[in-house]
């Protein structure tokens, strides 16, 4: 996390994940959306909820092919 003001960056922990490949802020700033991989090494696009801290797959009940393992061409956008 990088504070603006001050310019201190600090770590900042996501219960559930393992690695972040990119992240993108909800435009409400109350939540952050993460394409990573969680803590059962499974990769996927993340929400965090920040106020509730509760952290959900967005494609858990989306019918990816079995085999599927990564996102390609994955945009994040406003609209």
């Amino acid at each position: 996390m990088l504070y603006i003001d001050s310019q201190k960056v600090e770590d900042f922990d996501i219960p559930g994940i393992k690695e972040v490949k990119s992240f993108y802020p909800r435009a409400n700033a109350e939540g952050l959306f993460i394409l990573g991989r969680d803590t059962n090494n499974q990769y996927g696009l993340f929400y965090y909820d920040m106020v509730t801290k509760n952290l959900s797959n967005v494609f858990e009940n989306y019918p990816l092919p079995k085999d599927q393992y990564s996102l390609v061409d994955f945009v994040y956008s406003m609209e």
